[in-house]
């Protein structure tokens, strides 16, 4: 089995470099990131829909006339992703399949980037780490709703080297989503660059500018029409209470299903920063987990804002890889991607929670003439 198992990866392995020789990464990049998309459909089969849900249909309805600001939206805040469509023309029903066409960049993007310093089977292992999980899987369940975009400006933030770049990846993601100001913190503080303080607090004010235009924006949106999520919206004791009281029950497994058997490698990327005192990376690790936290005194989908911390797990995969090489590391998250499969995935948000079969468990129970569709 174990020697089946390595021919096959070696299979998989040229193949990929064959793809990428004649193609070039980039595009193979995009390919790699269509079957991971198309396996993530695979696993949330029952979930899958193509029409907007909840604010999605407020997001839908903002990408018809982006900038019309006659119309009360309660969105217009956050109108980078509805502008993008409506540039692309897609609109109206057209408008859902954005977020997936980010969504798939966003995977492409993963493996491009780790291609760079590890093996084909490496890199697809860590773009699997997101795409079948909730930075992707969640654009199924919350059709519409911008956070591929968010997710695909932060990574793109974190792995530039250029400040201006930076910058502006941050503030779009201003435009975007209010939740940009929860990954400020560790967007802002670079650990394994070994950069000197002068560069970070540089890093900071700049961070701090890109505010000014969103400012300016939700200005000029108050005095044209009403919007729903204004800071007194948020900040109240009753919707605060109310969050906590709703998140309360719910918030384990919430937490958990974001990317379920993979939170174990933050632990192990933890014990070895520990044990070489590197307590930047230790103390940058925690902070990413820990400023989902902050969201859910103020709104109640855990399953989404979880998703934010994926620089998280794609550090620590870093990590693993540089500790342990490239052969040991793909065979750890290999073994943890397969195991994923076969946990159950749920999608928490507000009062509810989705489950969903693993697609595997699905067709099994297809062989046996069981219909999951109606479990």
């Amino acid at each position: 089995m174990a020697t089946q198992l390595t021919i096959i990866a070696y299979r998989m392995s040229d193949r990929i470099q064959s793809l990428e020789k004649r193609y070039g990464v980039a595009l193979s990049s995009l390919v790699i990131a269509l079957v991971l998309f198309v396996f993530a459909l695979i696993l949330v089969t029952p979930n899958v829909s193509i029409h907007p849900n909840s604010l999605g249909s407020d997001y839908q309805q903002l990408a018809e006339h982006p900038l019309a600001f006659s119309e009360n939206s309660r969105v217009q805040y956050r109108i980078l992703t509805p502008l993008l469509a409506n540039v692309l023309h897609l609109r109206g029903a057209m408008y859902a399949y954005f977020p997936l066409l980010v969504a798939v960049l966003f995977i492409a993007g993963v493996y491009w980037h780790f291609r760079t310093s590890a093996s084909p089977l490496f890199s697809v292992a860590v773009a699997g780490m997101v795409a079948l999980n909730a930075p992707v899987l969640n654009s199924f369940a919350f059709v519409g709703f911008p956070d591929t975009l968010a997710y695909l400006l932060f990574f793109a933030c974190l792995i530039s080297n250029n400040l201006a770049l930076q910058c502006a990846a941050f503030g779009l993601a201003l435009f975007n989503h209010d939740n940009a100001l929860f990954a400020l913190p560790f967007l802002v503080y670079r650990p394994w660059t070994n950069e000197p303080v002068r560069k970070t607090a540089m890093r900071l004010v700049l961070f701090l500018v890109a505010f000014v235009p969103v400012i300016l924006y939700r200005k000029y949106v108050d005095s044209h029409m009403t919007t729903a999520f204004t800071p007194g919206f948020y900040l109240n004791k009753e919707s605060i209470a109310d969050n906590l009281k709703c998140v309360a029950r719910y918030a384990p497994l919430g937490i958990f299903e974001t990317f379920r058997l993979f939170w174990f490698v933050i632990p192990v990327a933890l014990y070895m920063q520990v044990r070489s005192r590197r307590w930047g990376d230790v103390a940058w690790l925690v902070l990413v987990v820990l400023l989902p936290f902050l969201q859910l005194v103020l709104a109640q989908d855990t399953s989404r804002f979880f998703a934010m911390a994926f620089p998280a797990i794609l550090y620590s995969a870093k990590l693993l890889h540089t500790h342990y090489g490239d052969l040991v590391s793909r065979k750890m998250l290999w073994l943890l991607l397969a195991a994923n499969l076969w946990v159950p995935v749920y999608f928490v948000w507000e009062r509810h929670v989705d489950f969903n079969l693993p697609g595997p468990i699905f067709l099994l129970l297809k062989l046996i003439g069981i219909d999951g569709w109606k479990l």
